[in-house]
């Protein structure tokens, strides 16, 4: 029995970080951190800093520009994955991706 349970926990631990890995973050959690960082001057609110980014995509989307939504994605990803201290630094910074 206690078998069969580790193999569930090391099964459920594998798929949560299979699920993570190289998940892109929502724009919802890349504004928090921009936010939580003091680092996003140019938007008073998490919402309008969302909404920005949604728009951002849905224009990328719309363009069915592969080569830029997959730009946006890692600038996401980036921004999820860098402290603070790295994202001031200009780690994530990217001219284009860089508008929300």
């Amino acid at each position: 029995m206690a078998i069969v349970r580790r193999f569930e926990a090391a099964v459920a631990f594998g798929l949560v970080s299979f699920v993570s890995a190289g998940c892109t973050p929502t724009c919802s959690s890349a504004c928090r951190q921009l936010l939580d960082c003091h680092l996003d001057a140019s938007h008073a609110s998490q919402d309008e800093c969302v909404t920005s980014c949604q728009d951002q995509r849905e224009l990328f989307d719309a363009w069915e520009d592969k080569e830029k939504e997959s730009a946006f994605r890692e600038h996401l990803r980036c921004i999820g994955d860098s402290t603070c201290e790295e994202i001031d630094a200009g780690v994530c910074y990217d001219e284009e991706m860089f508008v929300f």
